[in-house]
Order: structure tokens, then sequence, then C-alpha cells
């Protein structure tokens, strides 16, 4: 059964991610999907008031299904906690029985938002969890390719692939394994023997292929290819360990694609 959590603040970007996930939950049998909302701390000690607002949820998440045509196939339950950033709910209970956290976004808007960061990206990197950053445009339609990008650095571990390979398996989609080179020359054995491996997770079950993108930029030569095809329905890039600096100065890939991406987005872990 796969569990998916949705952080719901009733704006228009958790709407949008809420509904993005519950056609992913009618895809899965069994599927359950969790809407949360967190409550000022002062607030939560009122048990009126959390009542007020776990109806008020639930009211929010029966009118989204209703409105995308899903109400009556989706398990669904909502949930309240005390707390005021969303990077909190990292160690709420729901959010650590879940497979899948679904998140709406805006993007970046300007520079102090940049060096700042957003709400959806303190999760991505504070998450054990994988996490589905929904762009707030974003319709869902059937994933028919989906773009996982890899810099073909060892992983420790594929077990969230697993999660990749269970959509693709789901929606029949074909896996466009894209790497961009950076510089000339051939690769390091070492790489040719990670890509060989993140490949064989795949096979036989899902329709793969290798994409090589030459480009000066990780995240421009992906954004690139993303216009060229345009037939990408998911990005997935997994998160790696990144310093302060590194960080700051918007050299992170998988930030850089948190802001900027405009096709829903899987970040997955390196463990």
């Amino acid at each position: 059964m796969l569990k998916l959590f949705v952080p719901v603040d009733f704006s228009t970007n958790a709407y949008t991610a809420l509904r993005y996930a519950a056609h992913l939950a009618q895809t899965f049998t069994g599927a359950e999907l969790g809407a949360h909302f967190m409550v000022d701390k002062d607030l939560y000690a009122n048990e009126h008031h959390r009542q007020d607002n776990l109806e008020r949820l639930g009211d929010f998440v029966r009118h989204s299904l209703k409105k995308s045509g899903l109400g009556d196939d989706i398990l669904w339950k909502v949930s309240i906690s005390s707390g005021t950033r969303l990077a909190e709910l990292i160690s709420e209970a729901e959010f650590l029985a879940s497979d899948l956290i679904v998140m709406g976004t805006k993007g970046a808007s300007g520079l102090l938002q940049k060096l700042r960061g957003s709400n959806t990206y303190e999760v991505v990197k504070a998450s054990s969890k994988p996490v589905l950053v929904v762009p707030s445009h974003a319709r869902f339609r059937p994933l028919r390719n989906v773009l996982y990008c890899s810099d073909f650095d060892e992983m420790d571990s594929l077990d969230d692939l697993g999660l990749v390979k269970k959509i693709a398996l789901a929606f029949q989609a074909k896996v466009r394994i894209a790497h961009v080179k950076l510089s000339s020359g051939k690769p390091s054995a070492e790489r040719k023997f990670e890509s060989q491996r993140q490949a064989g997770f795949f096979s036989p079950e899902v329709d793969h292929s290798f994409k090589i993108i030459r480009h000066k930029s990780v995240s421009d030569g992906l954004q690139y290819y993303i216009k060229l095809k345009n037939d990408n329905d998911l990005v997935v890039m997994v998160k790696r360990e990144h310093g302060i600096l590194e960080d700051l100065f918007m050299t992170n890939h998988t930030r850089e694609m948190v802001f900027h991406t405009h096709l829903p987005l899987l970040v997955i872990g390196d463990k």
C-alpha cells in the first residue's frame, strides 16, 4: 500500500498538490492519502480550535476530491499538529509512516527568497522520505515518460529508486536516465559501473534508455532537454549532501530544480 502525505495550508498550492496526490493514489490499489495541517502552538492547546481545524481540513479534502472526480475512490484521512514551520513536520508520526510527501510550490521569486529558501525546499532538504514537488500550475496527466536525472556518483542504496520503478510500472511509463556531461573526455570506470548498476535496477520490467546531455550547467542542461523533448511528465533527482556555501550560492542542483521546475519533481534520497 502506498501512503501519501500532503501538508495543507488551504492555499492554491496546497489544493494543486492535494489533487495531484489524489490522482496518484487512484492509480495504486489500496493507497491512502493523508492531509495534514499545522496549527499555531498557542491555539493548538484549545480543543475547540483543534476540532474546528480538523473539520475545515476534512471539508477541504472532500471539496478537492469532488472537483477531481475522485471523491468515492480514494481512502483518505486528516490530521493536525502544532507548529509554524513545515520543516517541523519531519518528526510527526504521520510523516514518518508515509512513503511519499507531496507538496505544492510557487518556485523562486527574487534574490531574497533564493537566499532564504522556501518552506517546500526546507522539507526537501530535511526529509528522510521522498518528496514530490508539484508546481502551482501543474495538472495531473497519466505519466508516459519519467526523466531520472543521475550524476552517476555512487548511491549508498538504490532503495528509493524502488518508488520510481513502482510509479513507472503503475503507469507503464518509460524511464529516461539522463546525465548532464559538463566536460569532454571519457567517464571514469566508477561512473560507468554506477550507470550500469542503476539501469540494471529497472531491468527488465521497465522500458528505459540513456540520455547524455552536454552542457556547462547541470540545471540549465536539464531545463534545455525538458523543453526540447516537451514530453516528460515527471522529473526525478537524487538529493545529495551539500555544504553551506554551495547551498547559499545556488550551486545545489536539486535546490535550483525545486525553485524553477515546471514539471512535478520527485526528490529521492541517497540512502
